[in-house]
């Protein structure tokens, strides 16, 4: 094994140890193997941090991200992050309140914020792992619900197909109340027989 290959691979692994305020937050943001490389995390220090054709924000900024209204968890956690990837001084304390304050009243954002208040995380990189694995909960849950009504979905074509309704020919089928009686009677010879006729009370007697 090349010692330069095994140095890299070295480096990339304790480099987080050595970041420290938003480079550390800006780290702890990433997705799990979205860092392929030494070179490829340099590359994406260099742009977080270095590059002239950032687009400046600040830390008032933050505090406008609010989770939308049918947005997903993941979907709200991603455009968080990247709006915190564009602030050069933030608080490790005050991204952690902002992100909880920016949560939907409502749904899954609701119960995380109370998960969230009622043991707040000591650090940011602690509100990413329980924020991360709340994402996971949420999206098993949206794939489970849709596996649902597919199949629900898939049933009731099966039924369906089972009654044949589709080829059911009801003109042929049930009486019309524009036809006359004796079209009717035509309709449903096979079923309906005429009784023979009755024989009268003096018939009988005699």
């Amino acid at each position: 094994m090349d010692l330069r290959d095994s140095h890299r691979e070295f480096s990339t692994k304790a480099m987080p140890t050595f970041l420290t305020g938003a480079a550390k937050i800006w780290f702890d943001s990433l997705s799990p193997g979205s860092v392929t490389s030494y070179a490829d995390l340099g590359q994406k220090l260099h742009v977080r941090f270095f590059s002239s054709k950032r687009a400046k924000r600040t830390i008032h900024d933050l505090s406008s991200v609010r989770q939308r209204r049918n947005e997903s968890l993941g979907e709200y956690y991603e455009r968080f992050t990247k709006e915190l990837m564009m602030i050069d001084q933030v608080d490790d304390l005050v991204v952690r309140v902002d992100f909880v304050n920016g949560l939907s009243p409502f749904g899954a954002g609701a119960a995380l914020r109370s998960k969230l208040t009622a043991k707040p995380p000591g650090t940011t990189q602690k509100l990413w792992e329980i924020v991360k694995k709340e994402i996971r909960t949420d999206e098993s849950m949206k794939r489970a619900r849709e596996a649902f009504a597919e199949g629900e979905k898939k049933a009731g074509k099966s039924e369906a197909k089972k009654l044949n309704i589709g080829s059911l020919n009801f003109e042929s089928k049930v009486p019309v109340l524009t036809k006359t009686r004796k079209e009717i009677l035509q309709i449903h010879k096979s079923e309906f027989k005429l009784p023979p006729p009755g024989r009268s009370q003096n018939e009988s007697s005699s």
